[in-house]
Order: C-alpha cells, then structure tokens, then sequence
C-alpha cells in the first residue's frame, strides 16, 4: 500500500529539483527511485505529461495558461530530444496572432507543436513535424529551442489561405522590426523603404529553400503584400479583401495632422481622395473614455478635410462585399474644398 507520507516527501524532492517537467532518468541519477516514482504516479500526485517526462500535478493545477504552454513544449522536446518548437507553439512563443491557428486542450495539456527529422506524426496534445530545418533558422526564444520569426511565419502561411497567409507576415515582419528598433521607433522604421525592402530581402531568401513546394506561389503572393505597418489581424485581412475588389491600395499606419497641429497615426490612408481607412475591432474603443477621444481625434482629421471610412470584423468576414461598397462609395465623392491653415 502506498505510504502517503514517503509521496509527499517524493513531490517535495520534485518541487525543488525542477520549476517544470523533468525527465525520469534524471531524477533517478539525482537519488530519486523509480518504485517512488510509480507510486506518486499511481497516487495522482505526479502527473507524466510524457513517457518519461514528468511533473507535479500540485504545480501543473496551479500554473498559468502560459506557463502550461511552456512546459508542454519542454516537455515535448525533452521527450525528442534535438527537436524544436515549430508552428503554432513557435508562434505563441514570438508573439505572433492565434488567428486560426486551432489549438486547444488536449487531455487537459495544450496543443504543442515540434519539428525534427524523421516521419511526421500527432500523438494526443503532440504534433511531431518532420523536416530538415536549415540550422540558420532555430533560434533560442526564452529558454526554448524554435524556428525563428522567417521560418515561423512561413511554415503557417504555407497551408492556409492568401489572406490568413498575409495576416502572418505582416505580424512577422511587424515584430522583426520590433525586436530590432525597438517599440519606440516601431512606427517611423516600418515606413522607411529600407528597412521595409530588408524585411522583404529576408523573407524572400526563407522562402528560397521551399522553391519546389506547390504553395509556395501563394506565400510568394502573400509577400508582395506584406506589410510591417498593419497593426492588427483585421488591418491584414481588410487589406487583402481590398486588394481582392480591385480597390487602390492604400497606405499602411500614416502620420497625419490634425488641426490641432497634433499628430495622429491612422489605420490606411488613400492620398489621392484624403481618404482615412479605420479598421475598428472589437475592443479598440471599448470605454468611454477611448470613445471620447477617438471622436476628438476624428473631429480633428476631418477639419483639415480628410474624410473617414469605418469597418469592423462583419464587414470583412466572410464577406468583404460592404466593406468595397463603402469605400469606393467614399472614393466616387467629392472631397470637401482644403482649409489651409497657418
């Protein structure tokens, strides 16, 4: 019969010898039976999340939704070892968007996806890819080996739609220029044509090892796209509907004055009809007082004669067919006479 007492004594050892899973043979190497072991398992006490891999179920119970995503890509590459995170677990480690991307719990552990050579396969909560990764392409992202931004953002663009393709590299391109200017610059770098052509210069050379693959078209369209400016997934995906109606494209996170002589940056701007393109979703003015000022802001902009054309997420999914109505509706009317102002 297991001692409860000789458990808790083993869970205690285990608190202190890991902050996460833990590998059997390593416990073992550090004084810890197997017969112990099996008898906190057998307890509920322990908790494998993969053969040979372990962990406290008192710390898994008690553990954040990120936390748990971490250790179960830990626990993923400690069972295969020389693998690395990939796909949507790579993707939650570089803060690209969850846009479509599936998931979930699986067994109470989230879906965690890695890459290694060998032969694909899914095992309850693990997807194991198989691909010969170039070794220019894993990177260390906190704590955790895992394609880097190029490969990442690729590898999800590659079995889905143009649209969703595009979401994925405008958010890739988004953050390698975050990670290299910095939150501060991020909105003056990504309209400079360097960096946007050095963006496109590095993506272009990740797509290069993918040349016989039959998406690659697409992902290639996808790049013509992509731009670092777009702020949001419904941004991303509203750009490509309105490249989908034959509508001018317009320019991504402007810079324009209002006349206050204060500075806003707006969402898309047609210089040709001082058109202001808003990509309002659910949460962007979710109080009172982000109403308020978004109104001001509005008041401001249209004083210097811009004009305005709102839109949120149903006018854009399924169906962008409102969405081309307005704006071109917008474009075929006059703009108002421009104040000149000192």
């Amino acid at each position: 019969m297991p001692n409860p007492a000789r458990i808790s004594a083993t869970i205690d050892v285990l608190l202190e010898a890991a902050a996460g899973p833990a590998r059997v043979g390593d416990l073992m190497v550090g004084g810890v039976s197997r017969g112990r072991l099996r008898s906190a398992l057998a307890s509920g006490q322990l908790m494998a999340l993969r053969r040979g891999v372990v962990i406290p179920r008192v710390r898994w119970s008690q553990a954040s939704a990120d936390e748990r995503s971490r250790w179960a890509a830990e626990a993923a590459l400690l069972a295969f070892p020389g693998s690395f995170a990939s796909h949507a677990t790579a993707a939650w480690l570089q803060g690209l968007p969850d846009y479509r991307l599936g998931g979930g719990d699986i067994d109470g552990v989230p879906m965690t996806h890695i890459t290694r050579i060998g032969s694909a396969r899914t095992e309850g909560w693990l997807r194991v890819h198989g691909c010969d990764t170039p070794p220019h392409h894993v990177c260390d992202i906190r704590g955790i080996s895992s394609t880097d931004l190029v490969r990442t953002s690729i590898e999800l663009a590659a079995d889905r739609s143009l649209a969703t393709a595009v979401v994925f590299l405008d958010a890739g391109f988004r953050r390698a220029a975050l990670n290299e200017h910095g939150e501060r610059s991020l909105r003056d770098a990504v309209l400079q044509v360097g960096v946007r052509s050095a963006l496109g210069r590095r993506w272009d050379a990740g797509i290069g090892p993918y040349a016989r693959h039959r998406w690659v078209t697409r992902v290639r369209a996808a790049l013509a796209l992509a731009d670092p400016a777009a702020e949001s997934v419904l941004e991303s995906l509203s750009r490509v509907a309105i490249h989908d109606w034959g509508i001018p494209a317009p320019r991504c996170g402007v810079p324009l004055v209002g006349d206050n002589n204060a500075t806003y940056w707006v969402d898309m701007y047609w210089d040709e009809f001082r058109l202001i393109g808003e990509a309002d979703g659910d949460i962007k003015y979710s109080d009172a007082a982000a109403l308020l000022s978004e109104k001001r802001r509005q008041e401001a902009l249209e004083a210097r004669g811009f004009r305005f054309v709102r839109w949120g997420w149903r006018e854009v999914v399924p169906d962008s067919e409102v969405l081309a109505r307005r704006i071109r509706h917008a474009m075929a009317t006059p703009p108002p006479r421009r104040r000149e102002w000192s």
